[in-house]
């Protein structure tokens, strides 16, 4: 049986190996100028990269249109020249983005794909678009980070015969090993926009796990001496904000961040009394959930080249700098006459500073130790005018490490341990996670485990977490299990994020994918999955549920996709009881929903989303449904704005709302309505100078008509309670942002922020009424003028010379 098997994929390993293209690199003498023409003779003395062929939307076929690419490199840099030929140079895409827009405005690209360790899971992407913007990101094991940002040079040219780009990426960018020869992966994409086709130099099949685990080889880059990595960023800030209630108020910062690099492999980060009043704002919702929500960190210094903190899943960066621990115990220990006048939301961030980097020997090594100072809320007595201030949160650190090992065939070992702690605190938790893959990483196995330690006042408490998935993980046929189990005492959201603990899941897929175009379709993927819940403690069922969905890519490039779910039986709900020892009986459903969305590359781009929710077998009629639209509309390729509309209605919809002296819990049966709408704006002067404008208003209502109490048996009985627990929540956001990116790696920022947020307990169902009284409500008004200069120790010293 074992020769059978192996004879079977003995055609598929050789296709493999002979797709694999390799390049022996020749060094430079002279650096070209990057101004995109190849005309140097030194373009014509390296060899020539061509043959591209298709990833999509015809994988394996060759590309229609010609591409030639040249790769060379000295001391300071890397240098690449690409010719994209095209039969209709008056076709090429070259709609304008912002730095770091990736691939989603309608332009034609070029994408240069390095790993200098060659081991084909670590990786970085330089992408450079037909309109002259840059995008980069790195790539691991866990996916993609498309916040990490190189200081890189490059330049295009539209001619007659197609579109030229030449490329430097200093060695500065990179991160490499000190063997004398070395060879690095190494890959060029092209994409041609308006025949949605992208294309690559070593071919890649999209039959396999993670594209960019895929790539050609240039041998032979010789006794690499690169230059001292040294480079600062120093920023002045300045604001000018009205709060509710108070006139303007002016402040000013400023701070440094530092990158160094300690070794051709590892560098230093550092930032120094930061500044992130410029981040966009949080899209706040209603949240009548057990679980906390979960906002994207956009603080840049907690997004760039944190690649290897993800591992085991322990890092939610919002933790530091987040609310103070006693933010909320200031209102409930105030003195008679005394009310709270100045309370921060967030904790001081005093500085932050990481070191990562990996060896020659496949080692990467991270650490991020982040501080905040003492927090105070002030309050006063509103008879006698004292003042004073209370402690909410004392001086923090917060600390992560990681190692982790890789090894052949894209596998890793890794041991990750994050610890918080000040006065009469402490939170540590250690973990290990590993990846093993057969040799075509067509299977594949990933585990985890962690054990988490909190000590609160002399109070502490353990647990411990294991995840598993395993399965087939490439080709047409796919299938994975995972396994969860986590103890009810488990915690790692001191520094990380975990909805919810006290868990036993269990979850089987099976996948089957269509990569060959046919009849309507480019592409179809179709899966169904099983989960089944436990809980830990106690060991009681929770919940099965069974899922299909479908996605489409159609040859219009339209998209079509479906979800449907059957819960077959009731459902125990230990969650919303908000104790372990006491459930619910939450309903049997049915769900249904689907999308659709029309052709990116038109100027006119729109996408629908429906579903419906629908009990049965339940003492309460409950349901729900939503429509999600999205249209976006480009006027040219420097100017395109787009609208966001939700709707969400829940019908019937059970919920905890209190728990009294003696143990009786209380459930609401309430109507929600929530409403979002978002319109945002984007006029790109050139690459280098943009405006933003993003306008969100979301309104959510919820209207209870009916209390329960709840049995033994998870089940309601009638109730007299009474109590409001109506709510009408507006949000809405403003911010409008000036960006000049007056140098590399430099900017100047203008912005401007307006939000108002209020929450009544009667609920207004009508939305032009609601939005009107939002609207007339307290504002806070935020006007900032932000400088970042880039300055490079090499510029430096060649200027003293």
């Amino acid at each position: 049986m074992k020769q059978v098997f192996l004879l079977l994929f003995i055609p598929f390993l050789l296709t493999a190996q002979e797709n694999k293209k390799t390049l022996n690199i020749i060094r430079t003498e002279r650096a070209p100028i990057i101004n995109g023409s190849l005309d140097e003779k030194l373009w014509q003395e390296m060899p020539e990269l061509t043959d591209f062929i298709q990833y999509s939307p015809f994988n394996g076929r060759k590309s229609e249109q010609k591409t030639k690419a040249y790769v060379t490199y000295d001391d300071a840099a890397f240098y690449i020249g690409v010719i994209c030929y095209d039969s209709s140079p008056d076709s090429i895409a070259g709609e304008i983005g912002q730095r770091d827009s990736q691939d989603e405005p309608y332009t034609d690209l070029i994408s240069i794909h390095i790993s200098p360790y060659n081991d084909g899971m670590n990786s970085l992407y330089f992408m450079i678009s037909a309109s002259g913007v840059q995008s980069d990101r790195k790539y691991n094991s866990s996916g993609a980070d498309a916040n990490w940002d190189a200081v890189w040079e490059s330049d295009v040219r539209i001619t007659d015969y197609g579109w030229v780009a030449e490329v430097k990426i200093p060695c500065s960018a990179l991160r490499f090993s000190s063997e004398p020869v070395q060879n690095w992966g190494f890959n060029i994409f092209r994409r041609i926009a308006r025949k949605n086709e992208w294309s690559s130099w070593s071919f890649v099949s999209i039959e396999l796990d993670k594209w960019w685990f895929h790539m050609g080889e240039i041998k032979g880059v010789n006794n690499l001496n690169p230059p001292v990595r040294l480079s600062f960023t120093p920023y002045i800030s300045g604001y000018s904000e009205k709060t509710r209630n108070k006139n303007w108020g002016y402040s000013y910062n400023g701070g440094i961040d530092l990158k160094y690099g300690i070794s051709e492999s590892f560098t230093l980060d550092m930032t120094l009394i930061p500044d992130f009043g410029q981040v966009r704002s949080d899209d706040e919702e209603l949240n009548l959930s057990p679980y906390e929500l979960r906002y994207d960190e956009r603080r840049q210094f907690f997004t760039e080249g944190t690649e290897l903190f993800e591992k085991g899943d322990l890092f939610y960066s919002r933790r530091i700098g987040a609310t103070p621990a006693g933010y909320y115990a200031v209102y409930s220990n105030l003195n008679e006459n005394e009310e709270v006048v100045e309370n921060p939301t967030e904790a001081g961030l005093i500085n932050a500073t990481k070191v990562s980097g990996r060896t020659s020997g496949g080692l990467g090594i991270a650490t991020l130790n982040a501080m905040t100072g003492d927090t105070f809320a002030k309050v006063t007595d509103r008879e006698t005018g004292e003042e004073r201030e209370i402690l909410t949160q004392g001086f923090t650190n917060h600390n992560i490490t990681v190692f982790d090992q890789s090894f052949a065939h894209n596998s890793y070992l890794s041991f990750i341990n994050t610890n918080v702690s000040r006065k009469d605190f402490m939170a540590n938790v250690a973990a290990a996670e590993t990846r093993y893959s057969d040799e075509k990483n067509e299977y594949s196995i990933t585990g985890r485990g962690a054990y988490s330690y909190v000590e609160n006042n002399n109070n502490s408490a353990d647990g411990f977490k294991v995840w598993l998935n395993g399965g087939k993980v490439s080709g047409e046929f796919q299938f994975d299990y995972e396994l969860s189990l986590i103890s009810d005492k488990y915690d790692q959201n001191s520094l990380g994020y975990l909805d919810r603990n006290n868990i036993w899941g269990n979850r089987l897929a099976f996948q089957h994918q269509v990569f060959e175009p046919f009849g309507l379709f480019l592409k179809m993927s179709n899966e169904i999955t099983i989960l089944y819940h436990r809980m830990y403690n106690p060991d009681a069922y929770s919940d099965i549920s069974i899922h299909y969905e479908i996605y489409t890519t159609l040859r219009d490039n339209s998209k079509f996709n479906m979800h449907a779910a059957w819960v077959p039986a009731d459902r125990n709900n230990y969650n919303e009881t908000r104790t372990s020892a006491r459930y619910f009986v939450n309903y049997k459903y049915l769900h249904n929903c689907f999308s659709y969305s029309t052709d990116f590359r038109k100027s006119f781009y729109s996408s629908i989303h429906g579903g419906y929710t629908g009990a049965y077998d339940y003492q309460l009629a409950s349901s729900n449904w939503s429509v999600v639209l999205y249209n976006r509309y480009r006027f040219n390729r420097q100017f395109s704005i787009s609208h966001d509309f939700m709707y969400l209605k829940y019908i019937n919809q059970p919920g905890y709302v209190s728990t009294d002296q003696s143990g009786n819990i209380y459930f609401g049966s309430f109507d929600r309505e929530t409403w979002e709408q978002v319109v945002s704006a984007t006029y790109i002067i050139n690459p280098e100078v943009s405006f933003d404008f993003r306008l969100r208003h979301y309104w959510s209502c919820a209207d209870y008509d009916g209390f329960f109490l709840l049995a033994d048996d998870g089940t309601f009985q009638d109730s007299d309670y009474s109590e409001n627990h109506d709510i009408n929540y507006n949000a809405f956001n403003v911010d409008m942002t000036f960006r000049w990116l007056f140098a590399p790696g430099s900017e100047a920022v203008i912005n401007w922020k307006n939000s108002i947020y209020s929450s009544t307990g009667e609920p207004d169902s009508r939305y032009w009424i609601n939005l009107q009284n939002t609207l007339d409500s307290p504002q806070i008004n935020s006007i900032s003028l932000k400088f970042i200069y880039y300055v490079d120790y090499l510029n430096l010293s060649a200027f003293s010379i």
